[in-house]
């Protein structure tokens, strides 16, 4: 069969499933276990894991891979123990309409396909409408339009 795979144990007393190639590699369960709990899941070498976390660490956090990338689509990429959470999509912290990084402190921060969105942070739940927050966003996104075409044009000036 294509997708077997065999165990050795390590000497610092892992366990690893590897296929024919030699690349971490199982389907039925963690190609990777470790003495102190910690699993990590691998087809051919890459980290992914379609029905759960691909990492889970002896700490309760958690990490969701597809194809080597933190990637998921119904909830946090990342689980910390702390109650930390990162939304990923395809490698990029991303999430739209909320915030992509939520600390466990209640600090939120919004990403779009990896690109922070800084005038995000005005945003707080109970305190800010939706239309302050897009108002808020437009206002900041326009001052620094402005802000950079003075200084565009500062530049030129120096030149002639």
């Amino acid at each position: 069969m294509p997708n077997e795979s065999a165990m050795t144990i390590e000497t610092d007393g892992r366990k690893v499933w590897r296929n024919k190639q030699g690349q971490r590699h199982r389907l039925d369960g963690p190609a990777i276990e470790y003495a102190n709990g910690i699993k990590h899941w691998y087809q051919n070498s890459q980290r992914h894991r379609l029905d759960g976390p691909a990492i889970e660490d002896a700490d309760g956090t958690k990490y969701w891979y597809q194809k080597d990338q933190l990637h998921r689509t119904d909830g946090p990429a990342i689980e910390h123990a702390n109650g930390t959470k990162h939304w990923y999509q395809k490698g990029k912290l991303h999430r739209r309409d909320e915030p992509a990084i939520e600390d466990a402190d209640g600090s939120k921060y919004w990403y779009i396909k990896g690109k922070r969105r800084y005038a995000a942070v005005c945003f707080r739940e109970g305190q800010t409408t939706k239309k302050q927050y897009v108002e808020t966003y437009a206002q900041a996104y326009e001052m620094m339009c402005e802000n950079l075409r003075n200084e565009i044009c500062s530049w030129v000036e120096e030149l002639k």
